[in-house]
């Protein structure tokens, strides 16, 4: 009796290790950096678990955002494009763009779109873009009535590589009001890789 009870204990253990998909993470022990400079309101979040192994660190519930106590991520599995969002207000995209530099093809492609938007950098590094966007006198006549008259905006666009890949992360694309965007580029810069040790 006692070596069947051993039998299906084991049996057991196998059936779950076999059906858990993060038995590579429960390998390894992620480090968690304590108290990162100037994000007392922001707490890190893994991306692990969405196929980027990387960590941001997202506004919490002190944040003066209307952030939701848990962020939520819509990602199809195999697909390049993740959405990230935290109660009603922020929505933070991020591309999966393989071995392209996209800092400067964003930056191209705003300049294409100059005869409709005025284009503001309020801050610019070599992999960070704040800018803001607002259409033109001469673009408005041609714009969308749903877009509104007086469209303008706040955006964020900051690139990270990732194990060999350049990760973009970016605002939505209406942009978002000041406040907003602020704590997106910050969550922006904050984004690095997820550092593991051996717990075996």
């Amino acid at each position: 009796m006692n070596t069947i009870y051993k039998i299906t204990a084991i049996l057991a253990i196998l059936v779950f290790v076999s059906c858990n998909e993060e038995t590579d993470e429960a390998a390894v022990k992620i480090i968690y950096e304590d108290g990162k400079e100037g994000l007392d309101e922001f707490k890190a979040f893994s991306l692990a678990p969405y196929g980027i192994n990387a960590l941001i660190y997202l506004p919490d519930e002190t944040a003066d955002i209307g952030a939701a106590d848990e962020p939520r991520v819509e990602h199809e599995p195999n697909g390049f494009k993740w959405d990230i969002y935290l109660g009603q207000n922020f929505h933070l995209i991020i591309d999966d763009w393989g071995d392209e530099n996209m800092i400067t093809t964003h930056k191209e492609e705003l300049e294409d779109y100059s005869f409709m938007y005025k284009v503001d950098f309020l801050e610019e590094t070599e992999n960070f873009l704040l800018y803001t966007k607002e259409l033109t006198v001469d673009g408005k006549k041609d714009a969308d009535p749903n877009v509104g008259i007086e469209h303008s905006g706040y955006y964020c666009y900051g690139q990270h590589t990732i194990d060999g890949i350049n990760f973009v992360f970016r605002s939505g694309d209406t942009g978002s009001p000041k406040l907003i965007a602020d704590y997106m580029a910050k969550s922006i810069l904050s984004v690095e890789q997820i550092k593991k040790e051996n717990i075996n």
